[in-house]
């Protein structure tokens, strides 16, 4: 009898687990809707603008997916979007050429700074760029 109580317990543990684990993804997937949509958006001449390297995007949106409380996602990087070993890009996020397979995201000022609260770190590649068109 013991065994079986336990053993519903424990089952019942893997459960709220599970339904937690689903919750906070849904409020991640909610507060960072711009990265989970991929939305694309206006730019405005003169205006600042942050871009996100698209491996990275595509961990959120795998990590939102997934219901596995061991699948974990990395912490926003952006070495991808640098030239190695200087401190300059290897995209140009002026040429708005639409891309088969896009090598950033670009994101409005306020939800770049609530990503970078949550999956930023010091070795974080800021990249801030204003379009002039």
């Amino acid at each position: 009898m013991v065994l079986v109580f336990n053993g519903f317990l424990l089952i019942f543990d893997m459960f709220a687990t599970l339904a937690n684990l689903k919750n906070e993804r849904n409020q991640l997937k909610h507060d960072h809707k711009a990265v989970w949509t991929n939305t694309p958006i206006r730019l405005k001449s003169g205006q600042a603008y942050y871009i996100v390297e698209d491996a990275w995007v595509q961990s959120f949106q795998s990590y939102i997916q997934v219901h596995d409380v061991d699948f974990s996602i990395p912490k926003i990087r952006n070495e991808s979007l640098l030239v190695p070993n200087k401190d300059k890009l290897a995209v140009d996020p002026g040429d708005l050429t639409p891309l088969d397979e896009p090598k950033f995201l670009w994101l409005e000022e306020s939800d770049w700074m609530k990503l970078k609260d949550v999956f930023g770190d010091k070795d974080t590649v800021e990249v801030k760029v204003t379009p002039d068109f």
